[in-house]
């Protein structure tokens, strides 16, 4: 089982490397569609985020852009263009912020923002109350039922979705001490993405909530010179539900760059 400090990782393909970041409570796993697709063009980097999969939890506190840094350090990666996933898009972001000489390109898919909140949605919030108070497997059986998964519960992915949520180890749910570097920030990645100096292409499902929809948007016009591509008849999944749309999009962006 590859692992570099408290982080799962699995390396695919050769070529350009791609680090895909999933979203919460889920894991590489998540990917698993799009590597045939994308592994003979780019290496792949599957890397399960801290608390996440076969991840632990950051021993030290660090954030997971920092860990995503230290990560690349150790597999003797230079730089690499990163895409995240949700949660995983938001962590993108920092890493774009706080490695630029790292960041080859970032690739933000359905993306949260750190520091543009939610309007409509009402996050993992609740479910999180639920598992503190009625267990995990509870919270993860309701958190399934959330808007955020309609889409690909309709479709063919559904069962890999719920294996990989079910799997969730539950760290941040049920861990009240929240370790956290957004109280030390001066100003948050939303109000810094005229900062990213990174090529962007922004990614977001034409069927995602209208809250992902307006990050995407907040992004593409925030960060100089991003491109937005619409990915139509997906939800909040795209990696999972339009695999093959995902890897066109990504592979057209991807030969663009120098």
């Amino acid at each position: 089982m590859p692992m570099a400090g408290h982080l799962y990782y699995e390396i695919h393909g050769k070529g350009r490397p791609l680090v895909l970041l999933h979203g919460h409570t889920l894991d590489h796993r998540m990917w698993q569609p799009l590597l045939p697709l994308i592994t003979p063009h780019v290496q792949a980097v599957l890397v399960d985020l801290p608390g996440h999969g076969r991840s632990l939890p950051s021993p030290d506190g660090s954030g997971p852009a920092d860990d995503l840094a230290r990560l690349l350090t150790d597999l003797g990666v230079d730089r690499a263009a990163v895409c995240g996933h949700s949660m995983g898009g938001a962590i993108a972001v920092r890493f774009a912020l706080q490695a630029p000489d790292r960041c080859a390109a970032l690739i933000p898919v359905g993306a949260a923002l750190d520091g543009f909140p939610f309007s409509s949605w009402a996050g993992p919030g609740p479910y999180i109350r639920i598992a503190r108070s009625q267990g995990l497997a509870p919270a993860l059986e309701a958190w399934l039922q959330d808007p955020i998964f309609a889409t690909v519960m309709a479709s063919p992915a559904a069962e890999q979705i719920r294996t990989i949520v079910r799997d969730y180890p539950g760290h941040a749910w049920l861990n009240r001490t929240n370790r956290t570097v957004r109280g030390t920030e001066t100003l948050s990645p939303a109000q810094r993405l005229g900062e990213i100096t990174a090529p962007t292409l922004v990614v977001v499902g034409e069927k995602d909530l209208p809250d992902f929809h307006a990050i995407a948007g907040a992004l593409a016009t925030g960060i100089p010179g991003a491109r937005k591509a619409v990915v139509p008849g997906a939800g909040h999944m795209v990696p999972v539900e339009q695999p093959e749309a995902l890897a066109s999009v990504l592979l057209s962006f991807l030969t663009t760059l120098p």
